[in-house]
């Protein structure tokens, strides 16, 4: 797959730091309203990337023209409403969060072994580390190095407040000594595992009736080291709440093997979400290519 996606937020870092400033006193939903508007520029300027998301309603649900126009409309809507969010927390504004199974999701991520959770580009994965409170054990998050430093800035200081370590990702390749470092000493490490880049090995799965190539490295890295492995989904319900899903997947077998079983399941349940809230997708590309 080509390298379709940077990694880096787009927008200035003076731009960012307006925005933040600007919702310490304004409601998110006045810049809701003005987003309504601002998505369209957005949709018809990054043609190539709204083609993709009107092909993704087209082929994996079969909308006719108007729908798939229409959803695809919801996407940016939606997806600028992720951004925003995040923003307001930075503002310090306070969302709620509500758990499909909070009495199993944290018995899983208080156990004493180290454990691997997985997170993708569906719903607004960062927002679980804004809203959940500190956790009884340490966690860390893989974060992309070249990422804006303004946002990079934002996500450490509200990431710390809930006791969160971030872990950037470089070419120095010395986030791999973290995580294993991290997994033994029995903590949270959290990385996403949707997004693949160039010519990193992949895990073919089934995902919406097309084979979609998720990045082998998260589930070989719990095949390898043996820690559970945990996918988690936080996904946008109402204008000032969230909804995390959590599922644990567990395989036996070889090293491959296992980890070839795990991608599935974590396909799946990346299937079930997006049935359930199909206009919160952010893979703006292609993304079974």
């Amino acid at each position: 797959m080509e390298k379709e996606w940077s990694g880096r937020s787009d927008g200035t870092p003076w731009m960012l730091r307006t925005l933040t400033r600007w919702l310490k006193h304004l409601d998110v939903r006045v810049i809701y309203g003005v987003m309504a508007i601002v998505v369209v520029f957005y949709i018809i300027f990054g043609y190539r990337h709204s083609v993709n998301i009107y092909r993704y309603f087209r082929r994996c649900f079969g909308d006719w023209r108007l729908k798939a126009l229409a959803r695809t409309y919801a996407t940016y809507f939606q997806f600028g409403q992720a951004i925003m969010d995040r923003m307001a927390v930075y503002a310090g504004r306070k969302y709620k969060i509500e758990h499909d199974d909070v009495e199993r999701e944290m018995k899983v991520k208080e156990s004493e072994e180290g454990m691997i959770i997985l997170g993708s580009h569906i719903g607004n994965y960062e927002m679980a580390g804004y809203l959940m409170g500190g956790m009884r054990k340490p966690m860390n998050v893989l974060l992309y190095a070249g990422e804006n430093a303004t946002v990079m800035r934002n996500r450490i200081e509200h990431f710390g407040r809930n006791g969160i370590k971030v872990i950037t990702v470089d070419e120095t390749m010395d986030h791999v000594y973290a995580v294993n470092k991290a997994l033994q000493e029995g903590e949270i490490v959290s990385l996403h595992a949707d997004r693949r880049v160039n010519s990193e090995k992949s895990l073919d799965v089934d995902i919406l009736g097309r084979t979609a190539h998720l990045p082998a490295g998260p589930f070989l890295l719990s095949a390898v080291t043996g820690k559970r492995v945990v996918g988690q989904f936080v996904m946008k319900t109402k204008w000032d709440t969230y909804k995390i899903y959590c599922r644990e997947y567990k395989a036996e077998g070889g090293v491959r093997q296992a980890a070839a079983e795990m991608a599935r399941q974590y396909g799946a349940e990346m299937e079930r979400i997006t049935r359930m809230y199909p206009t919160q997708w952010y893979n703006f590309y292609d993304f079974w290519k």
